[in-house]
């Protein structure tokens, strides 16, 4: 006996020991997904954990709280289901390695916020830090203490979902000033030492 449901662009297949098989299409490719989880049970991502720290490190500067104030108030169990209806990224609350690497990225950034900041004015010629949009700042601090902290997060994607975030929170006028930034620190990571 087995058991065929579609729930939009899935086809999920229950064999007689309820063990599930999914036929997905997805941007035009057919693929099996033997057991694994399908789209309709979300995970946090990793591109969500870093738009989350995002959002922590300018609760930071605003509010001039510590990492550890932050992360706590944020995990609070009666108040993160409350972000679900500012934005998509709370969907799912971070647990497991996203968690790990949320709390690494917040905490790193408030320890090493003096080099980062040093970074940011460096590559902003002829720009005060005090002058830069807050989430911008916010979001520079994350993407480079990715590139020069993190291991497994190359630079270029780092730097790509930099770009895309300044782009969600920022005209367009800061994300190029942003990708400059980001641009210039990238070729100075480059460089032989």
């Amino acid at each position: 006996e087995i058991l065929i449901g579609l729930v939009g662009s899935e086809m999920c297949i229950r064999d007689r020991n309820n063990k599930k098989q999914t036929l997905c299409l997805r941007k035009g490719f057919l693929f099996w997904n033997y057991g694994r989880k399908s789209s309709k049970e979300k995970h946090m991502t990793r591109s969500n954990a870093r738009e989350i720290a995002c959002h922590l490190v300018f609760e930071m500067n605003f509010n001039n709280i510590t990492a550890g104030e932050a992360l706590q108030t944020l995990m609070d169990d009666g108040y993160y289901p409350t972000l679900k209806t500012e934005t998509d990224v709370y969907a799912e609350k971070p647990d497991g390695k996203q968690l790990e690497y949320l709390t690494s990225v917040v905490q790193g950034v408030q320890a090493k916020r003096e080099e980062l900041e040093g970074y940011i004015s460096k590559y902003s010629v002829g720009w005060s830090l005090g002058r830069i949009a807050r989430m911008a700042v916010a979001i520079m601090e994350v993407c480079m203490y990715e590139a020069l902290y993190i291991d497994d997060a190359p630079v270029s994607a780092a730097i790509n979902e930099a770009v895309e975030l300044t782009r969600k929170y920022e005209n367009e006028d800061v994300v190029s000033f942003v990708n400059g930034i980001l641009g210039g620190f990238a070729r100075q990571m480059e460089q032989p030492c």
